[in-house]
């Protein structure tokens, strides 16, 4: 397993991180968002969408629709596993197709249905560590992937990376 840590002391440097991952990621690319209530993982996508071109003012947490859909450079995925209390109530609501298109899905709570992701899935857990201060930790487990996270190393600021 690869990983990336990143530590974003404010909401810029939280942008910076869904600028890099907005371009990095290849298409079909899974993402599992990791984290308390309140970490920032729909914030991450707000900023993600606006990155991609789309309007962030259009993305909100999907807790209660349970699945959204953004247009942008890429399309965007965003589900929300919190209220699903089985793997099969994800596929159900579309997670299936979802997980075998080409748009990048990033699924909050994504440690609640994991076992139905690809192999290939990132794990992006955020920890709170200040009032706006968070860190980020991407990992990967498939060895195609280590691209992905050296993009990464290259967009992001490297006073901001954790040596890992």
């Amino acid at each position: 397993m690869s990983k990336l840590i990143f530590h974003a002391d404010d909401l810029e440097g939280t942008a910076a991180l869904a600028h890099a991952l907005a371009h990095a990621l290849p298409a079909g690319s899974v993402v599992s968002l990791e984290g308390t209530l309140g970490a920032g993982k729909t914030q991450l996508v707000r900023l993600l969408v606006e990155a991609l071109g789309g309007s962030a003012d259009d993305v909100v947490s999907p807790t209660f629709v349970l699945q959204a859909t953004y247009t942008a450079a890429k399309t965007v995925q965003h589900f929300d596993a919190y209220r699903l209390p089985t793997s099969d109530e994800f596929l159900a609501i579309g997670g299936e197709e979802t997980l075998a298109s080409p748009a990048l899905s990033f699924v909050e709570w994504g440690e609640r249905v994991s076992d139905v992701f690809p192999e290939d899935f990132y794990r992006l857990s955020i920890a709170v560590t200040g009032s706006n201060s968070r860190e980020f930790t991407l990992e990967s487990r498939a060895p195609e992937q280590l691209a992905v996270l050296e993009q990464l190393r290259d967009l992001l600021p490297q006073s901001q990376l954790i040596a890992t």
